[in-house]
Formats: structure tokens, sequence, C-alpha cells
């Protein structure tokens, strides 16, 4: 499997599609949050894509995953998504199945489906960033931002994730409670919510 060839094609895509669109290479790699030399490396063909990449390089080019994976393939009819490097995932993790994936129908669904809950954790980051919350990959589910809408707060500009205002600029300090702990328990931050844990706020 020549994986130095899928790498030369993908990166000559990503570089036809960003000159067809006008976008420079410092342009793009401001709105991936990549180097230039990361670009450049990725349009040579000297560095492989992470999923994150093709990604955030699509949404980039604001075309679909599937159009910017569409490149030619040669006589050995190798699937160019399974031929792409990316980054290794422990073996622990891993979860055994009965029957690979080998169809390129289920597969292309899959890149399909991936892009669409990208989509969706784009939506939901732009509603956190209103709140205050840089990473809503962060935040447990979502359960601090459903606590700040709910109490009309949102994190103190500049100021560490556990603190909030409100919209007269009182200030609250978020910490959370585990119930399943005594009462004589202490609080913590807010940073480990699940079902067991509340929050509560302080002035």
């Amino acid at each position: 499997m020549d994986y130095e060839a899928v790498r030369r094609r993908f990166g000559s895509r990503v570089r036809h599609l960003r000159e067809e669109k006008g976008i420079t290479q410092e342009r793009l790699a401001e709105l991936i949050g990549k180097t230039i030399e990361h670009v450049s490396l990725l349009e040579r063909g000297e560095r492989s894509p992470s999923f994150e990449v093709i990604l955030e390089t699509a949404n980039a080019l604001n075309i679909s995953v599937s159009y910017l994976m569409n490149i030619e393939q040669t006589n050995d009819n190798t699937d160019t998504i399974n031929t792409l490097l990316v980054a290794p995932v422990s073996p622990t993790l891993v979860k055994p199945v009965e029957e690979p994936i080998t169809t390129k129908n289920k597969r292309s669904s899959d890149i399909e489906r991936l892009q669409l809950a990208f989509n969706g954790i784009r939506e939901m980051q732009k509603l956190a960033d209103e709140y205050g919350i840089n990473d809503i990959l962060q935040d447990n589910g979502g359960k601090v931002l459903q606590v700040l809408i709910l109490l009309g707060l949102r994190i103190s500009p500049g100021r560490e994730g556990n603190d909030a205002i409100d919209a007269d600029d009182n200030e609250y300090e978020l910490k959370t409670i585990n119930r399943a702990l005594n009462k004589n328990a202490g609080v913590t931050t807010h940073h480990h919510l699940n079902r067991d844990i509340g929050l509560v706020f302080d002035l």
C-alpha cells in the first residue's frame, strides 16, 4: 500500500481547493488552528492529516468531508480514507467487532455521519462561546453551560473557569459538591460533574 502516494494526492487536493477558493496558506493555517509550516507539509504530502485536520480543513474550505476526500484513485483501487495515516488509538480503547466494515459505501456513510456530528459540536461551541466556555468538550456533556443558561450567568472574561457574572456584573464562584459524600465533605471546582455531583454557587 503506497501511503506516500496517497498523502501526496491528498495534499494536492487540499492545495487545489484552497487556491480555487482564493485562500492563502496563512489563512488556511489560521482557520484550522495550525501553523503555516503544518499546512505546507500537508500540501506537499510530507505529513499525514489527522481526522481533526481533515474535518477542520473541510469546514475552512466550506466543503463536505466526502468532497475533500474525493481523491483520484490508482489502479489498485486502494480506498483513500482507509490509507490516510492518523494518530494511533490504544488497543484498550478499541471494542472488537464481529464483522469489519469493508464496503466503501459504509465507510462513506460513516464519514458523513462524522461530519454531521462535528457540525453539531461546532454549533454547541458557538453557544458555549456566548457564555464564556472556551471548550465545550471539557464541559462534561454541557452541564455547566446548562446551569449558566438557567441561572442567567456567564463565565467572567479573563477569569478562571469557575468564576461567573450576571447581567448586573454581580460575581459568583461556581463550585461542585458530591452528594455521595458526607455532609462534612468539601467542595471542588465544577470540572467533574456527573449525576451524583451537583453545582452550587457563592456570592
